[in-house]
Order: C-alpha cells, then structure tokens, then sequence
C-alpha cells in the first residue's frame, strides 16, 4: 500500500497536556485541533438555549398583547359605564330564571345606571327591587322577548313617588340576560290626563249648550220651554209666548212631530215615568222637521224624571 502524504497539516495538541504544560491555547495556531477540551455552553446546550429564548419571547409577546387587550377592554367597559350613567334614562340590567320548559319565572336586577338606582332607591320598600313591578304580567312580557326576539315597551306607574315610566324591554349578549331602558314621562301622562279632562268638560259643555229643559205640566196638558230654547222642529206663534220668556205649548203640538214609528214607544216610556215603574228615563226618537220645503228627520235624546207629584 503506498503511503499518503497529505499535503493540508494541521497541528493537534492535547489539550490536558497544554494545560499542564502552563502553554496558553491563545498561542497555537488559529488552526490547531485541541483534543480533550470540554465544549463550551453554547456548544454544549445551543439548541436548548434557542428553544428557551423562543420560548420566553412567545411568552412575552403574549403576555403584551394580553396587557394591551385588557387596558382596551377596561377603557371600554369605563367608557360605557360612564355613558350609562350619564344617560338622562334609566337602565337596569337583569338575569332571568327559567323553568325546565324555558318559560320564565323569575327576574333579578343585577346592575344599573345612576338614573336607575335613584329610581329603585326612591320607591323601594323592601329589599327586591323586581316587587316594585307587576311581576306577572312583567314575566308575561319576558316570555314574549324571548320568544320573539324582539324588545317590548310597557308603562309603569310608581305609587310611592307618583312617577311614569316608558320601559324597554330587550335581550342582552347573555343568553339569561335582558336590559330595561326606562324614560320619566310623568309629564306627558299628565298632560294627557289634563287633555282628556278638559276633553271631557268640553264635550260636556257643548251637551249642555244642546239641552233644551223644558216643564210638562200634566194637568194643564202643556209643555213648557225657554224662549231661546224651543225645538226648532215645533212651530209656534206668539200667542204661545208667555209673560216670563217662555214657550207654552200643547202635547199634541209636541207628539205631532214625533216620528209616527216612535209614538207608541215614547208615550208606554212616559207612562211608566208618570206612573212610577221608573224614576228616570233616557231615550232616543226621531222627529219630523219641514226644513225650507224638504222633510228632515233629526235624533233627539230625551233625559227625564218626575219633578213633583
């Protein structure tokens, strides 16, 4: 076998004897192979160290993007608390019980807005606030948000503070959960109170201003009325015109123009006025009027009762 003369040399020391020797290694060669020497940490755990560093750089970033997304979500949820309890309504929050058929049965309040715990505080009397509410028919409404999916809007009246309220009602981010959104509107039911009485003392005005009173006289057999007042369905001539303004004339003159359909059945009321099997009668009939040459028939209502016997 022919020997092999490597032309590349490259020096190998031992690396205990160079110690030993008090040599130090940073005097060879660039090039010498140390035989013996430990490896260094790198060297010796290089993939371990990378595996931790990637490790604690994910943990860092993660825990950054934790911080960044809770100091968001905190911003949001100030930001919104504010809001609600600046809004000028009310707002409560609430988680609804149900039974094993999803109807539900009961309602706990659970958070609410300034406007909200003013409201609970001023008119509670007890510890629940839900018993401030019609619960019934407050659970009725529930079922219907539930199952429709869609708000509902109710008034409610508090006795103790004698306030109105517009609520509604609509499903929260949580499957139980539901919202109340409240608005004072004492001031419109009662203007609409006021409205309706003054509607009604209106309407009651004009019925009296259409009232013609008027005295039948039984023994003289005649009616009598108010100058101004008489039935324009009546004629009547001067000669019926009393000393005192007032109209006189004859029940025949009067049931002339009652409609002849209606005659039997206005007569059998009076009688039984007059007889006594009724102390106050109210009725309607038709009357016959010759208004400029064309016959017209109008509804008249009569009110009456025995003035003295």
């Amino acid at each position: 076998v022919p020997f092999y003369y490597s032309e590349k040399k490259l020096p190998k020391v031992n690396y205990s004897q160079l110690l030993r020797a008090g040599i130090p290694a940073k005097d060879c060669p660039e090039d010498t192979v140390f035989v013996g020497k430990p490896k260094t940490l790198w060297e010796a755990y290089s993939w371990l160290i990378i595996s931790v560093a990637i490790l604690t750089l994910s943990i860092i970033v993660a825990f950054i993007t934790y911080t960044v997304f809770l100091r968001r979500k905190t911003r949001m949820m100030a930001m919104r608390d504010m809001l609600l309890n600046n809004m000028p309504i009310c707002y409560i929050g609430g988680k609804v019980g149900t039974d094993s058929s999803g109807k539900p049965v009961k309602v706990d309040f659970t958070s609410g807005n300034y406007e909200a715990d003013k409201l609970l505080s001023d008119n509670m009397t007890g510890k629940n606030a839900a018993s401030l509410f019609d619960m019934p028919m407050l659970l009725e409404l529930l079922a219907q948000v539930f199952s429709t999916g869609k708000s509902v809007l109710f008034t409610h009246y508090f006795e103790k503070t004698g306030k109105y309220y517009d609520f509604l009602v609509c499903k929260a981010a949580g499957e139980d959960d539901v919202c109340f959104f409240g608005v004072d509107v004492t001031d419109k039911k009662e203007m609409d109170l006021e409205l309706k009485e003054t509607s009604r003392k209106l309407e009651m005005t004009l019925g009296v201003a259409r009232i013609i009173p008027w005295i039948w006289d039984l023994e003289s057999h005649t009616i009598a009325c108010e100058q101004n007042l008489v039935m324009r369905q009546i004629q009547t001539d001067a000669s019926a015109t009393g000393d005192s303004g007032v109209h006189i004339i004859s029940e025949e003159e009067y049931f002339k123009n009652v409609h002849p359909d209606d005659v039997d059945y206005l007569t059998r009321l009076y009688r039984e006025l007059i007889e006594g099997q009724k102390r106050y009668i109210k009725c309607e009939y038709r009357v016959l009027s010759d208004g400029e040459g064309e016959n017209a028939v109008d509804w008249m209502e009569v009110n009456a009762s025995v003035l003295q016997t």
